[in-house]
């Protein structure tokens, strides 16, 4: 009994590892022009609670970083990106990852030995 027990929950480990948010990107229709479709997505952002920050891509809008969810060890950081798509469409980029405690982000944490380079 104890080793149907261990492997039936050997797969439980892995699946706190899965994404969340999947895909990381989500499709929306516009009803804009071209011009209108950067300014608007700037001011939906801002109306939302985003903050705007420069690009280097002049079509894309960005956002600072927002903490969205507090684990105890590490928070859950997200930030958007939106991008028109052909006229029709915006695609909106999800970017989240852990910032862990120690404040390392995503899965190296400043605790933990650098790798080596290479000779």
């Amino acid at each position: 009994m104890p080793r149907f027990l261990l492997l039936a929950l050997f797969p439980l480990l892995f699946t706190a590892c899965s994404p969340s948010l999947s895909p990381l990107y989500r499709d929306y229709e516009t009803q804009e022009t071209n011009v209108k479709v950067a300014t608007s997505l700037e001011t939906a952002l801002r109306d939302a609670g985003w903050e705007v920050v420069a690009t280097d891509t002049p079509n894309v809008v960005a956002t600072e970083p927002r903490t969205v969810r507090h684990w105890g060890l590490y928070k859950i950081v997200v930030s958007l990106e939106a991008a028109p798509i052909g006229g029709e469409h915006v695609r909106l980029y999800f970017h989240p990852y852990r910032r862990y405690f120690t404040g390392g982000r995503g899965a190296r944490c400043r605790i933990c030995p650098s790798p080596r380079p290479s000779p």
